[in-house]
């Protein structure tokens, strides 16, 4: 492509990113969130023609889905582990403690009064 060294007409505006759009929001490459604000201020401007020469060729990763990607990994690598086998709880007495016997008629504990 060859530049030339006409002047662009006084209706046609060039957006460039600067160091002071960097400076407020944040460093390159911004994300397609930003750039669709943008996109949406200059609509909302009723810009006639709005082109960009950004390319976008990797998809975008957002820091929530990677982090739910994350606790998804950690599941499947939980779920996959064997897990210690818990002891039923023994029916037997303890010894050192001592039980009062039950009331045949109620079912209840005997006390000194049954």
């Amino acid at each position: 492509m060859r530049a030339t060294s006409r002047e662009p007409a006084k209706n046609v505006t060039i957006i460039a990113i600067d160091e002071e759009s960097l400076e407020k929001i944040g460093r390159w490459p911004w994300s397609r969130e930003v750039l669709a604000k943008m996109t949406d201020q200059l609509a909302a401007a009723k810009a006639k023609v709005i082109a960009n020469t950004i390319l976008l060729s990797e998809p975008q990763v957002d820091p929530g889905y990677q982090y739910i990607v994350k606790l998804l990994d950690l599941a499947q690598k939980s779920a996959a582990q064997p897990r210690a086998r818990r002891r039923a709880p023994s029916r037997r007495r303890d010894c050192h403690r001592q039980t009062r016997p039950r009331c045949r008629a109620t079912g209840l504990l005997r006390s000194s009064r049954c």
